[in-house]
């Protein structure tokens, strides 16, 4: 896939993972395999997650996640500064 303009990672540097069973979201350099970022912790309120399963990153870099089981939403994170933070 071929990024388009405006993308927040043109390189495609980062690599994400949704740990559903930590609950957590994992930012990985792809060159190295390090773990450079990570956020969310267990719970119902945003920036939380229960049961984290899908994500999906927009051109602007905005990450958006999906729970299952009793979670049943989707949350919206945008980068700021040197992490990413809930939209509510």
């Amino acid at each position: 896939m071929c990024p388009r303009p405006g993308w927040a990672d043109p390189a495609q540097t980062e690599l994400y993972n949704a740990d559903g069973e930590n609950n957590k979201l994992w930012v990985f350099d792809r060159a190295t395999d390090r773990v450079i970022d990570s956020f969310g912790r267990n719970g119902r309120s945003a920036g939380q997650f229960h049961w984290v399963h899908n994500l999906a990153v927009d051109s602007r870099g905005n990450i958006y996640t999906a729970e299952v089981d009793t979670g049943k939403r989707a949350q919206k994170f945008t980068r700021r500064n040197q992490g990413y933070s809930s939209v509510r």
